[in-house]
């Protein structure tokens, strides 16, 4: 768990392979065009992705007709490279289009930012316990350093220099024993109300419970279908696991502080449930659902470095009160996604997408599949560009039998293009 006290998310890489499935597109001129509002996106080509659409592309309604025969075909077949026998596939029931998208940002002034937090402090009645003039600090280098001073009097004191920041979008942190918040791009990135460490009688500043560095003793781990109906002993009494899934939904979907982006929701795909002194505490794994469809979550840990960065959504939200999400750190909700072209009703099908791993990968690698679902996959476009091409993609997830290593697959369902990453597995890193 100690890998998580990390301000900023792990990147993790892959490796990117053409698909032998492309052809020049002309076929499909007539169905993927650019998005009329002409949105364009510094560094990727819309034009070139379009030139490599699959000539395999089928209906999207006739991928979901066939689906469960596709199913029963691939964990009948006896693979000696890719093993699909005792896999789950996901629903894909939810899908009526997908679409290329890229990412966006919101960026408040310093005065909004500023006003949030002195919110918050009303909020949470600390007007009397922090001195928010002295704590409020800026992480964003926007202003320099000091270094001979101790965290966090080392970093810029924002009112001190008001009216110096370009924006509040990214950096301005306060921290104390009973209150934490840094400010990202969109909205909050980690937060934590202070009852965490507090009850952990730790003495510590309060960032400590957001950062995951008082969920230590790990008890019992497992996707949420696995671990929905199981109770344990909470700050306010025992409660079911999927009960206090709904009220950490919605704490999240009421907006940190901007409300999620239009078409967003939340989804738990994993919880790990840890002890705190004499009770428990729930550590639930978030992320994005765009118009039905999820996206890839991921976690921290050592990750195959590679030529391009995979940018799964990591967000872990904390409580042991279980009415509310008492600590969090992660991706924002808030983030802008912009289409790309216009939805399309074609995607490759199940069948395909399996082909291709077989053609691709299969050579060097030998795979059991735990999980196949359909996923939207956020893709750096260089290491200098915090913009990413968001592609629609089928992803197949388990484990390398060369290696025992995780592996996860993905097959952008457009154009057949591959990506993967591999893994050291523990039971925080699915």
């Amino acid at each position: 768990m100690k890998k998580r006290i990390l301000l900023c998310l792990i990147i993790m890489n892959i490796v990117i392979l053409n698909s032998c499935a492309k052809t020049s597109g002309k076929h499909y001129s007539s169905v993927f065009n650019i998005n009329a509002s002409g949105n364009t996106l510094e560094g990727f080509s819309v034009d070139k992705y379009l030139s490599g659409i699959s000539k395999s592309l089928k209906e999207i309604d006739k991928c979901k007709n066939e689906y469960e025969i596709q199913i029963e075909k691939l964990t009948a077949e006896d693979s000696a490279r890719i093993d699909f026998s005792s896999c789950e596939f996901k629903s894909i029931e939810n899908i009526n289009n997908i679409q290329l998208l890229s990412n966006s940002y919101i960026m408040p002034t310093e005065d909004e930012t500023i006003a949030e937090f002195e919110r918050l402090m009303k909020v949470y009645h600390l007007e009397d316990k922090i001195d928010i003039k002295d704590l409020l600090r800026d992480a964003s280098c926007q202003v320099q350093e000091i270094s001979d001073l101790e965290w966090p009097y080392n970093y810029a004191a924002v009112y001190e220099h008001r009216g110096e920041f370009k924006d509040g979008g990214y950096g301005f942190f306060l921290t104390s024993p009973e209150f934490h918040l840094q400010y990202g791009s969109n909205g909050y990135y980690s937060f934590s109300d202070g009852i965490i460490d507090i009850y952990s009688q730790l003495g510590k500043p309060a960032h400590g419970a957001a950062l995951g560095l008082l969920e230590e003793d790990v008890v019992e781990s497992g996707t949420y279908e696995e671990m929905k109906n199981k109770s344990y002993m909470l700050k306010n009494g025992e409660v079911k696991i999927c009960d206090v899934a709904e009220n950490v939904k919605k704490r999240i979907m009421q907006g940190t502080p901007y409300p999620p982006f239009d078409g967003v929701t939340v989804d738990i795909p994993y919880v790990e449930v840890f002890r705190l002194r004499d009770i428990y505490g729930y550590n639930f794994s978030l992320r994005r659902i765009y118009n039905g469809i999820p996206f890839s979550y991921g976690d921290y840990g050592n990750r195959q470095f590679y030529s391009q960065n995979l940018y799964e959504d990591i967000k872990h939200v904390y409580t042991i009160t279980g009415d509310t999400a008492n600590a969090f750190v992660g991706y924002n909700e808030a983030e802008k996604l912009i289409s790309l072209i216009e939805p399309s009703k074609y995607m490759l099908d199940l069948e395909n997408a399996a082909e291709l791993l077989t053609q691709k990968l299969a050579k060097e690698l030998r795979v059991k599949v735990d999980t196949v679902e359909f996923v939207y996959l956020p893709v750096g476009i260089s290491e200098d560009s915090p913009y990413r091409y968001i592609c629609p993609c089928w992803g197949f997830f388990g484990k390398s039998l060369s290696d025992g290593k995780g592996i996860r697959m993905y097959i952008d369902a457009l154009t057949g293009e591959i990506y993967y990453y591999t893994y050291r597995t523990s039971s925080a890193e699915r």
